[in-house]
């Protein structure tokens, strides 16, 4: 059997022994392979690298071994997974995200995303001591629809733009019916008049989703109880429907 097969086995059986006999035998650290997947009855074909495998079946040995071999850390996506740091961030495995990362992997801003959305604040700082950019795609919203309050609050004490990226995070937080992210925004100054890039008052958000609490806080905090959307209707007219 030739090194290239007995690579694919051993990470197919998270052996790292086999790992380590294939890439002594000459297999090469950052090889792929052509893998089908069944998705609604349709056949899709993709490009599979060992570092993918290994990051998605947790292998924290094996990682470790192809990235030692020279295994290029942000290795082409395969699927529609993203690079392995995504996939390790998407997992909640830290140790293999700070593998990645001290092997000089980017930072890709889908993967600070899911660890906004998870409320990872370790990963978010490791990700900011390697040089991530946290005022690059916005971050806050991700945050603030999963009621993160302590990830919302860290964000923005380490840097990320509450000007330019408030009023999408207040209306991700009253689209997520979060009270608590909710309430931290408003009480930063974030304008409660603030729209949806759609052009809907968040008001309105909290009226459609039938939360008078939310409504009710969102007006003591001086949203326009007068405002329309772009259909013409009033927050209390789409609160009447929820019902």
């Amino acid at each position: 059997m030739d090194a290239e097969r007995l690579l694919w086995r051993a990470l197919d059986a998270a052996d790292d022994a086999g790992l380590a006999a294939a890439l002594a035998a000459g297999a090469n650290a950052d090889a792929c392979r052509e893998v089908e997947q069944v998705v609604d009855r349709e056949v899709r074909q993709y490009r599979e690298s060992a570092l993918h495998l290994a990051v998605r079946r947790g292998a924290a040995a094996l990682v470790q071994r192809l990235l030692a071999r020279g295994a290029h850390p942000d290795a082409p996506q395969a699927r529609d997974e993203g690079a392995p740091f995504t996939i390790a961030v998407r997992n909640g495995r830290i140790d293999l995200a700070r593998m990645l990362l001290a092997a000089g992997c980017a930072c890709p801003a889908a993967a600070l995303q899911q660890a906004a959305t998870y409320g990872m604040n370790d990963l978010l700082a490791l990700c900011r001591e390697h040089g991530a950019d946290l005022n690059g795609p916005p971050l806050l919203p991700f945050a603030a629809q999963a009621g993160h309050s302590s990830t919302l609050r860290w964000l923005i004490e380490h840097g990320a733009d509450l000007v330019r990226d408030g009023a999408a995070a207040l209306c991700a937080a009253v689209h997520g019916r979060q009270h608590s992210t909710t309430e931290l925004l408003l009480a930063l100054g974030v304008d409660a008049n603030a729209r949806t890039e759609f052009g809907w008052p968040v008001l309105h958000l909290a009226a459609y989703a039938g939360d008078r609490a939310l409504m009710q806080r969102l007006l003591d905090a001086g949203a326009d109880p007068d405002a329309l959307d772009d259909e013409g209707m009033s927050a209390e007219q789409w609160f009447g429907l929820a019902e």
